[in-house]
């Protein structure tokens, strides 16, 4: 199907040339006031080449425009996909450092994994509802436990509520698995 869809205006443009040929011809000839020459001929001959060529070119040209399009968008879904699961795997392992109570860095983690979840382009999450209030109320649950985590630094007597940070560090990271399958498919 898409061979015929490239065949089909290359021949239109071959009916268009031979046209224009026959009517340059017809013009050349009954126009002449005298007999053509040869090297008139060879003019007239490298002249339909050139326009010939040209058409070509726009047409070579179009064909590059649509391939690189086409590879740019492919670059856009592996590199998601990459970012996307680098983020889940993140997620993942950061209940072993909050185990190993690593604040600081558990709030460095959160703060990447939070603007991941910010910059998802609009379109990656479709029109699912429940995926965007899923991004939203894990950025809400991040920015929580962000705060949480910035009072115990501050003052160690705060408690954190490490089990509850596990569990939805282990959503978020479904979340990216999820967007991850949604990208692939």
């Amino acid at each position: 199907m898409e061979n015929k869809k490239k065949v089909i205006p290359i021949l239109i443009w071959i009916i268009i040339f031979l046209i224009i040929g026959g009517l340059l011809y017809w013009l050349v000839v009954s126009l002449a006031e005298e007999p053509i020459r040869l090297k008139d001929w060879i003019s007239i001959f490298g002249s339909y080449a050139s326009l010939y060529g040209l058409i070509v070119i726009i047409i070579q040209f179009q064909s590059v425009k649509v391939a690189t399009s086409k590879t740019q968008e492919e670059i856009s879904k592996i590199s998601s996909i990459t970012e996307w699961s680098k983020y889940a795997e993140m997620a993942s392992n950061l209940k072993e450092d909050i185990r190993l109570d690593e604040f600081g860095l558990v709030v460095y983690k959160l703060h990447q994994i939070k603007q991941a979840l910010q910059s998802m382009p609009v379109n990656a999450l479709g029109k699912d509802q429940d995926i965007k209030k899923s991004q939203q109320a894990y950025i809400k649950a991040i920015h929580s436990h962000i705060s949480s985590l910035d009072a115990v630094i501050l003052d160690s007597s705060a408690s954190v509520p490490k089990e509850k940070m596990m569990k939805d560090m282990e959503q978020v990271s479904d979340f990216f698995k999820i967007m991850v399958n949604k990208k692939i498919s």
